[in-house]
């Protein structure tokens, strides 16, 4: 449960740092305006990295045991979220903004943080000297790789994503306090971001968000291998990050043959060079995403092998992706050469005709009907009380209704506040496994399977063009994932089940407030009596 904590904790408080800081961006000069190197043809604020750092350092200051890595890496966060702020502000050089990473790392290193061991090194611990140089060039490499990736709608965010996931996995069982919350708040974090970052993008996370990704990505993927288990290959940093790096490097080499600064911006990067080959917005991000899951995916599987596989593996898919994209350019040939069919295709727009206002209405009625039932049932059959959610959900059922006359602007944020909440009332029964809740479990099955099944049928429908999001690949990629992994991971406990359950709700809740079938106040006053009763019964 307090890892759901701290998930949410990261979710809820990015969108109330957006939703406040949003609106005076532009008075505060956090603003990112269209140029010919950017893909945006309007000012955006980029106020959303704010929320995600302070997620990620809230988490630390309440969630964490007390270890000698929990004050510098706030610090160093503190510095880095600061820093990137003014960044965003008046637009530092890359001079300064290299001076105040080193400074971050440096408070680090200080307290002791560094890597003990790296790859072909063997069993034995680095000198002190070359492991604290070892440290600062790859802190410094990966905190500027996923600074320099972010240059599509949700691509940094997405894929620091999936790489955090695979973090926060990879430390569970090992005793360590300190990695999960954390990579858990930032994954809230960014999730709640990746709301208004899908293309086309509403709020960007600006480089106060991409430097303290890029940091504490880095961060806890050394501390995961030096500190948490030791036992695992010294290389799994660099393929956990891998495809940022790739690009980095492609980046700079490219720019040298150029006879150009290194680190002075353009369009070499290769999300620009998938754009320039023909790939939509959509389909250029779902590629890196996949390429990224495969790495990740090769990194938890390959966990204790030889660094040569690992960092072979990592050469070899670097080649081969920037090998393609360069074959493409050379012969300039386009993907419409290749395939017809697209992300954005209208192949089902005859059925356009047939899905009428009132099916979406009913099909909106039925979704949060059976929404409804789900959350009165779960609270019905639980089989352990816990008064804290009682408590919590009569508190947001106080501040939504409160939200909603007091900032009406915002009405559609206090609806999904409440029906997210009330998914923690179905969270003991979703994860319970014990046999006096068979019969509970079966009906919850039901219900789930109906919810599916009409999703996908809306989906289909409504969405004539399929206009299938990265972010709805990488929901996919998370559950395929989970369910992929040994229940030994989990402790036996049905984690794919749930993620499954939490994704279909997710979705049905969505479908409803996005079509509007049903109205707001409507809504807001169904869930906040749905919370007021469910908490009666736990």
């Amino acid at each position: 449960m307090e890892f759901a904590v701290s998930f949410l904790l990261g979710v809820f408080l990015t969108v109330i740092c957006i939703h406040s800081l949003r609106t005076y961006a532009g008075s505060l000069g956090l603003v990112d305006l269209p140029s010919p190197r950017k893909h945006q043809v309007r000012a955006v604020p980029r106020v959303g990295g704010i929320g995600i750092a302070l997620s990620g350092i809230a988490a630390t200051v309440l969630f964490v045991e007390s270890l000698p890595v929990q004050v510098p890496f706030v610090l160093a966060c503190i510095v880095i979220l600061i820093v990137g702020v003014v960044d965003d502000k008046i637009e530092l050089n890359y001079k300064y903004k290299l001076l105040t990473q080193i400074i971050a790392i440096s408070i680090c290193v200080f307290a002791g943080f560094r890597f003990h061991y790296f790859p072909f090194f063997g069993v034995d611990e680095l000198p002190t000297w070359l492991s604290i140089v070892v440290t600062y060039l790859f802190l410094l490499g990966v905190t500027n790789a996923v600074n320099l990736s972010d240059g599509l709608d949700g691509l940094a965010g997405g894929c620091t994503l999936i790489t955090l996931g695979a973090i926060a996995v990879l430390s569970i069982g090992t005793g360590d306090g300190f990695i999960l919350p954390i990579a858990l708040a930032i994954m809230g974090g960014i999730f709640g971001f990746l709301r208004y970052n899908s293309y086309p993008a509403t709020l960007f996370m600006g480089d106060a968000g991409s430097q303290f990704l890029g940091f504490s990505v880095g961060f806890l993927a050394m501390h995961l291998v030096n500190d948490t288990n030791t036992a695992l290959s010294p290389s799994l940093p660099f393929l956990l990050v891998g495809l940022p790096m790739i690009d980095t490097v492609a980046v700079f080499i490219r720019r040298l043959l150029l006879k150009r600064s290194p680190f002075i911006g353009d369009r070499q990067h290769l999300h620009h060079r998938l754009l320039d080959r023909g790939l939509t917005h959509a389909e250029t991000v779902s590629v890196i995403y996949l390429v990224q899951s495969a790495l990740v995916g090769f990194a938890y599987f390959a966990r204790y092998e030889s660094d040569i596989l690992l960092v072979g593996v990592l050469i070899g898919v670097g080649s081969l992706f920037v090998g393609v994209i360069y074959l493409m350019e050379t012969r300039n040939l386009r993907i419409e050469q290749f395939t017809t069919f697209r992300i954005d295709s209208t192949r089902l727009a005859f059925l356009r005709n047939g899905f009428t206002y009132k099916f979406r209405t009913i099909a909106a009625y039925s979704l949060f009907s059976i929404y409804a039932a789900y959350i009165l049932f779960s609270a019905s059959f639980n089989t352990t009380a816990y008064s804290q959610i009682a408590v919590f959900a009569v508190v947001v059922s106080v501040a939504s209704l409160l939200g909603y006359f007091l900032f009406r602007r915002y009405s559609l944020n206090f609806v999904r506040l409440a029906a997210y909440v009330a998914l923690l009332i179905s969270l003991p029964l979703i994860s319970s496994n014990q046999e006096s809740s068979a019969l509970a479990s079966d009906v919850s099955d039901i219900l789930i399977f109906v919810i599916i099944i009409m999703i996908l049928i809306v989906f289909i429908l409504h969405n004539v063009e399929l206009s299938v999001t990265p972010q709805d690949l990488i929901i996919l990629f998370i559950i395929v994932s989970i369910a992929l992994l040994p229940s030994s991971v989990w402790n036996d406990l049905p984690v794919a089940r749930t993620a499954i359950y939490l994704a279909s709700l997710y979705y049905a809740l969505e479908y409803v407030i996005q079509t509007k079938s049903l109205k707001i106040p409507a809504m807001l006053v169904s869930i906040i009596s749905l919370l007021v009763v469910s908490s009666a019964f736990i």
